[in-house]
């Protein structure tokens, strides 16, 4: 059965019978970021460390948000948030033997 790995808390605390946030078969107290969230955190982090580290590299990223007409944060924002959804696609598929 395939499941949807994003929606999951990515470093849940489990709890007992005292409540917290629920799904079906799961109770934790504190869910705290999504995988979603997490996986694209880390992306974001990684792009941004990449975009800072070369003068070339933030002008190319510039120019590509200027010829979109798009903020430079809200296309590296989408392209994390890409990169997570990609990487949980790929999560959820049935593993090969």
């Amino acid at each position: 059965m395939k499941t949807n790995h994003g929606d999951m808390p990515a470093m849940p605390v489990t709890l007992g019978e005292n409540g917290g946030y629920q799904n079906s078969t799961h109770t934790w107290q504190h869910p705290g970021l999504t995988k979603r969230e997490l996986f694209a955190a880390i992306a974001m982090q990684a792009i941004v460390t990449g975009v800072t580290g070369s003068v070339e590299v933030i002008q190319a990223v510039e120019l590509v948000c200027k010829e979109k007409c798009i903020d430079t944060g809200a296309y590296i924002a989408k392209s994390a948030a890409e990169y997570a959804d990609a990487l949980l696609a790929e999560l959820s598929k049935e593993p090969q033997e």
